[in-house]
């Protein structure tokens, strides 16, 4: 139990300590943000523009149902771990989920632009992204705090994906009529790493006559290059992986992805529609630690006899039972099982957005986004008002809700006709944050960006 409780807490407190970021979803219906056709391909501009490279769509965000305030607690004016005994069990579980989630997006724009040619506009950019994915059952949680009773447990809700790669993207949208726009995006993608964290099946039955314990766990990892640390069991001389000793990043596959949208303006409505990051990337080296299928303990199966020279004497079955304990969580290392093509986990956007007649400056707009993700999907919904006062102020206000619970969404944005834009906003406003600048709750995001007009 000692070594599950520290995967969980290493993985956990790592994973709230990344800096991570999505798209900015309240910028969805201004115009003058030149990063729409991120959010839909569709959209194009009126003007051209230079990103300033690092800082032209910078972003930070974090979701999720558990925070660093459902782990962490004051003691006695001292931060502590919610295993501290002064912590109460009532307290802690309070606000711990049956499924406890934590996921993000993230992408860093190294240079991008875009320009009015070929009947249409066009977009080129070069971006590093990341996405981070991780589910861990409540009942673990629990049981970590108020120990084992005699009830029976599953854990199977315990796995994380993380992936890392970089894109080279060409976007074009045009008109298709007066209503009608249609985009496009392409991407040749360069996978960096993609690891999965899987427990298939673990469930413990702790009866008042015996224990049963089924687990079947696997990590696979496909980066350049990868190594297990290794640990031996002194007691049956096999050797099962303790951690990650070595690794080395780089580009370790290919791939190829699209983004598709539709913009219909009538009147004073506009609908629009997206699919974006539908594609993959196929990795050449996986490199993988499994316990090789179900392994079982049962304590039923033990039978225990005075004699100490008989093959079940006590002493015989007390090292088999630690044998049988040992190996449901010791992993053996498979080394390098071959290449794999993983799907990048797409993105359906909707939107509808009415745009006052009487005073055109004002405009409101709903959104849903959904990641489609196997076991990862979310979605969000976001009504929101946008005011357009000036050619060179727009602002943004939005409430959202969702999978990760409801918040507040807003976005300035400054753009004069040539040299300079600055835009800063937050799909969701962080609340408190910790010393090292990290969301309490897990819930929140920054974003802003500097381009050059033309």
């Amino acid at each position: 139990m000692n070594k599950i409780k520290s995967l969980l807490l290493i993985a956990f407190l790592a994973l709230s300590a990344s800096s991570l970021a999505q798209e900015l979803t309240s910028g969805y219906f201004n115009d003058n943000y030149l990063y729409r056709h991120d959010l839909n391909p569709a959209f194009g501009n009126e003007k051209n523009y230079i990103a300033v490279p690092l800082l032209g769509n910078y972003e930070l965000n974090m979701r999720g149902n558990i925070g660093i305030k459902d782990v962490l607690f004051k003691v006695d004016g001292r931060t502590a771990l919610f295993l501290n005994p002064s912590v109460s069990s009532s307290e802690f579980d309070k606000n711990i989920k049956d499924k406890s989630r934590v996921t993000a997006d993230t992408r860093i724009q190294l240079l991008g632009g875009g320009f009015k040619l070929w009947g249409g506009y066009n977009t080129v950019e070069l971006n590093i992204r990341k996405s981070i994915d991780a589910r861990i059952p409540g009942n673990m949680l629990k049981a970590m705090k108020d120990g084992l009773t005699n009830q029976t447990y599953d854990f199977s809700y315990l796995d994380a994906n993380v992936q890392a790669y970089a894109e080279l993207a060409y976007g074009h949208s045009r008109q298709i009529n007066d209503n009608l726009r249609l985009g496009a995006k392409a991407k040749l993608l360069f996978g960096i790493a993609n690891i999965d964290v899987n427990v298939n099946k673990a469930v413990v039955d702790l009866g008042e006559d015996n224990i049963s314990a089924t687990v079947d766990a696997e990590i696979q990892a496909s980066t350049k290059e990868f190594t297990y640390s290794h640990k031996v069991n002194k007691d049956t001389d096999h050797t099962y992986v303790s951690g990650l000793d070595n690794k080395k990043y780089g580009i370790s596959g290919f791939g190829i992805a699209f983004d598709l949208g539709a913009d219909y303006i009538k009147d004073n409505w506009d609908f629009s529609i997206a699919l974006k990051d539908l594609g993959f990337i196929g990795y050449g080296k996986t490199f993988t630690a499994s316990t090789n299928g179900e392994k079982s303990f049962d304590t039923s199966k033990y039978i225990f006899n005075v004699d100490k020279d008989a093959d079940n004497s006590f002493d015989n079955e007390v090292d088999q039972l630690k044998e049988d304990v040992s190996a449901l969580y010791e992993l053996d290392d498979l080394g390098n099982t071959g290449g794999r093509v993983k799907g990048l986990g797409a993105t359906l956007v909707l939107g509808a957005n009415y745009t006052l007649p009487s005073n055109e400056k004002w405009a409101f707009g709903l959104t849903n986004t959904t990641r489609i993700h196997g076991k990862y999907t979310w979605t969000d919904f976001r009504l929101g008002a946008n005011f357009h006062p000036t050619d060179k102020w727009a602002l943004t206000a939005n409430v959202s809700a969702g999978s990760y619970g409801v918040g507040f969404g807003w976005m300035v944005d400054f753009q004069t006709k040539k040299y300079i834009d600055i835009f800063v906003g937050m799909d969701y406003i962080p609340g408190k944050l910790s010393k090292q600048l990290i969301p309490l709750s897990s819930n929140g995001q920054v974003s802003f960006g500097v381009s050059v007009p033309l």
